[in-house]
């Protein structure tokens, strides 16, 4: 399984990639189906305010479930 992360915020884009495996956590697969209506393979836009700055982040999520 592997989670890529795109962040942009500020006009800065920032890549950060996860990966998880199943052996460690095979919860994980339902929660992020849970949460963020996942469909394998596709790619998803969640806006964020963060408290702190009160700025908008914008967060693209690639989801492979394997």
């Amino acid at each position: 399984m592997s989670i890529s992360i795109q962040r942009k915020q500020d006009g800065e884009l920032i890549f950060q990639q996860f990966y998880y495996k199943k052996v460690i956590i095979p919860g994980l697969k339902i929660v992020i189906c849970g949460v963020f209506s996942v469909v394998l393979q596709e790619n998803f836009l969640m806006k964020r305010v963060s408290s702190h700055t009160q700025k908008l982040s914008f967060y693209y999520f690639n989801v492979s479930l394997v």
